[in-house]
């Protein structure tokens, strides 16, 4: 994308038209379209893929299903996201 962000949404949507349907396109276009505030067709391409293939997919899904006032739905993909990927927790003290 090399921070050509409209010319790649072009591309890949173009892409979509002539019948790509992997996964990669379908994430690429749903973090261009979260970036342009196009939180459905962000959560119509974040629908079609496969959450353990792409880490974050639960986590930019659930941030387009909470733009759309879907929190219920935001709440499930996002507790999704913990699951698959736990933060490490650690102690820190102060001296």
């Amino acid at each position: 994308m090399q921070r050509r962000y409209g010319d790649s949404y072009t591309l890949l949507h173009r892409a979509v038209e002539l019948g790509s349907e992997t996964e990669t396109v379908h994430c690429l276009l749903s973090v261009l379209a979260l970036q342009q505030r196009q939180w459905k067709l962000s959560q119509k391409r974040l629908s079609r893929i496969d959450a353990r293939r792409f880490p974050y997919a639960s986590l930019f899904l659930s941030v387009a299903l909470h733009r759309l006032n879907k929190d219920p739905d935001a709440d499930e993909k996002f507790e999704d996201f913990l699951e698959r990927n736990p933060a490490p927790l650690f102690e820190a003290s102060h001296p």
